[in-house]
């Protein structure tokens, strides 16, 4: 039975992702940082680590949770998206902190932790995604592609994802059926995925 690690799991693409993959029969792993969006997951059969990933202290109290289990794919999915068009003097640092430490900081410090886990799968396959800026997004990408050098030498394939239009907590009659068919899309792009594709970006 493969394994899954995903981040941000508590809702929209998050919680889709958790749904498909476990009726599929995998065994995943859902990290979710309150026991609200624990609630949620409750019925998909996922185990729920309830931690922060935002800091690397947060992502080795995952890694020791997790001890030597493979990790086939480890799913970085960010789901903060902060505030858009700010004016210079409105400017909101704190705001922009938490954005990187929850879309970039907080991926860089979850892959590092569990790259071993990674090393030690089948499928070795890290995604990054998140539904933040253009340049969290654009940052991402690079940090897929510096990693991709990185962790070339133990086999692992590090890509950043797009789910095009779709917004992780998108709501609305549409907003099932869409995330449904992203979903399905990301993991087609996932089980597809080949060395050469490594420090790419792909968008479903």
């Amino acid at each position: 039975m493969p394994t899954i690690l995903l981040t941000g799991a508590g809702r929209g693409l998050g919680l889709e992702l958790v749904q498909q993959y476990a009726a599929d029969g995998w065994r995943v792993i859902a990290t979710v940082c309150n026991a609200a969006a624990q609630a949620k997951l409750a019925k998909s059969r996922a185990e729920t680590i309830t931690v922060g990933v935002s800091r690397a202290a947060q992502a080795k109290q995952l890694s020791s949770r997790l001890g030597g289990m493979p990790v086939d794919v480890l799913f970085c999915n960010a789901d903060f998206g902060g505030r858009r068009g700010m004016a210079p003097r409105s400017f909101d640092y704190a705001e922009r902190e938490s954005l990187l430490r929850a879309n970039l900081l907080g991926a860089a410090a979850v892959i590092g932790a569990l790259a071993e886990n990674v090393a030690a799968s089948d499928r070795k396959t890290v995604a990054v995604m998140s539904r933040g800026l253009g340049s969290v997004r654009e940052a991402l990408r690079l940090l897929a592609k510096a990693l991709a050098s990185t962790l070339a030498a133990r086999n692992i394939i590090v890509v950043a994802l797009s789910a095009g239009g779709i917004r992780a907590g998108m709501t609305g009659e549409s907003a099932p059926s869409a995330l449904h068919s992203s979903v399905c899309g990301l993991r087609e792009l996932i089980v597809r995925l080949r060395p050469e594709d490594s420090g790419k970006f792909l968008s479903y």
